[in-house]
C-alpha cells in the first residue's frame, strides 16, 4: 500500500477536501460517500487512497524536483461522518463499504 501523505481535514465552502503533498503520486482512487454500519452505528463514509506507478516512482522525480500537490473534493461535509484511507479493488463486484473500512485507517471523523 502506498503511504498516506495526505490530510483530509481541509474544509472550504462546506466541502471536505483531501490533499496529497509529496512526490511519486500516480493517481487517486475514491468511493463517493455512502452509508455503512460501523461498530453497530450507521455512518456516511468516504474511502480513498493514493497509488504510485513505475513512472511516478522512478521517472517523474527526475524531471520534477519539487513535491507534487494534489487536492480533490471528497464531498459535502454535512453528508460525511467519517473518512477512511485504505486500498481496495474496483473489479465490478458489489462493494461493501463496511468491509473496506475495517481494513482501512480512519483519518477523519469519530
Amino acid at each position: 500500500m502506498f503511504a498516506c501523505n495526505s490530510s483530509a481535514n481541509t474544509i472550504a465552502d462546506g466541502k471536505l477536501y483531501a490533499t496529497y503533498q509529496d512526490e511519486n503520486l500516480g493517481g487517486t482512487v475514491s468511493l463517493a460517500p455512502s452509508k455503512a454500519t460501523i461498530n453497530g452505528k450507521e455512518k456516511n463514509i468516504a474511502i480513498f487512497y493514493y497509488y504510485e506507478t513505475p513512472w511516478s516512482k522512478y521517472i517523474q522525480p527526475i524531471f520534477e524536483k519539487d513535491d507534487f500537490k494534489d487536492t480533490f473534493c471528497l464531498g459535502e461535509k454535512d453528508e460525511i461522518d467519517q473518512i477512511y484511507y485504505g486500498e481496495f479493488k474496483l473489479d465490478g463486484s458489489v462493494i461493501s463499504y463496511a468491509a473496506i473500512a475495517e481494513n482501512s485507517e480512519l483519518i477523519w471523523g469519530d
